[in-house]
């Protein structure tokens, strides 16, 4: 298993190509506020500053299942073998209990060996609404070194916390998770932009959003099919509407989704300033 990559010295200068940092919040997703919406205002202040100074959307869902989502944000593999085949280098980081999920199907087990990736071990309890961080802190401290340091040019961060707590059905435990997200992916963005990167935030699934069922009134401890959030951060996108519409009030749920998750790799691409390949599916969400 490659570590994490520590040749070269951490500066504060920024990088003088433009790295493009993917933070994956499975777990996060958008409906109205609500009693059984953990992701309130007061839980998610930086993630609510983010949206009213840079481009946000939404992207449907229409799988359930881990392993294909997964599969759709990877293009099947592709997305992984074409930033190979391209020279480009890909870090991953995530805890143990997402590794399966973005090395197996995600990067794909065949392109395993192309890749840099750092497995963090996600703590061992009876239930992870007893530890709603997780392994947050670790993971934000690799996460920090490993951006700062800037050898890569496409790094993932895969964060398990907010999913795995709302699959306990615990809402005040699921309020904390989303408060240490929110503050996890507050010092990303500020990483990102001081080395002048781009960071994109989304999720494959939502949870946190809908901890009860409004029909039965009874704790829903399954994913939903609710959109997800998608979030562009760097300087040169800072008060820009590039996806076509505006969340009135920095309320996402009021927006119609403007893609899929399949249409992210070629989105990567396109922040990456590359030339589209026919081997990954989808769209191009960038737009004037």
């Amino acid at each position: 298993m490659p570590g994490e990559n520590t040749s070269q010295k951490i500066s504060d200068e920024p990088l003088s190509k433009k790295p493009v940092v993917f933070l994956l919040l499975d777990g996060w997703g958008v409906a109205p506020e609500g009693e059984g919406n953990a992701i309130g205002k007061g839980n998610s202040k930086k993630f609510a500053k983010l949206l009213t100074e840079y481009p946000a959307s939404v992207l449907r869902i229409e799988e359930k299942g881990e392993a294909k989502r997964y599969q759709l944000l990877g293009g099947n593999g592709a997305f992984a073998k074409e930033l190979s085949r391209l020279g480009l280098s890909q870090s991953y980081l995530m805890e143990s209990e997402k590794a399966a999920a973005v090395l197996g199907f995600l990067v794909g087990a065949e392109n395993v060996e192309r890749i840099s990736y750092q497995v963090i071990s996600s703590p061992v309890c009876e239930s992870y609404e007893l530890e709603p961080a997780m392994s947050l802190e670790e993971l934000s401290r690799v996460a920090v070194k490993t951006i700062r340091e800037g050898n890569f040019d496409f790094l993932l961060i895969s964060l398990a916390n907010l999913e795995a707590v709302a699959a306990s059905g615990n809402l005040e435990a699921t309020k904390k998770a989303v408060a240490k997200v929110d503050a996890f992916l507050g010092k990303i963005a500020e990483e990102v932009l001081i080395k002048k990167g781009i960071l994109l935030i989304s999720s494959s699934a939502g949870h946190a959003e809908r901890m009860v069922d409004i029909r039965t009134e009874l704790v829903d401890k399954e994913n939903t099919l609710n959109p997800v959030p998608l979030v562009l951060v760097g300087e040169e996108f800072k008060g820009r509407s590039l996806f076509g519409n505006d969340a009135p009030g920095g309320d996402l749920s009021l927006l119609e989704p403007i893609g899929a998750l399949e249409d992210l790799p070629k989105t990567i691409f396109g922040l990456l300033e590359l030339a589209e390949s026919a081997s990954i599916e989808g769209n191009s969400l960038l737009s004037e």
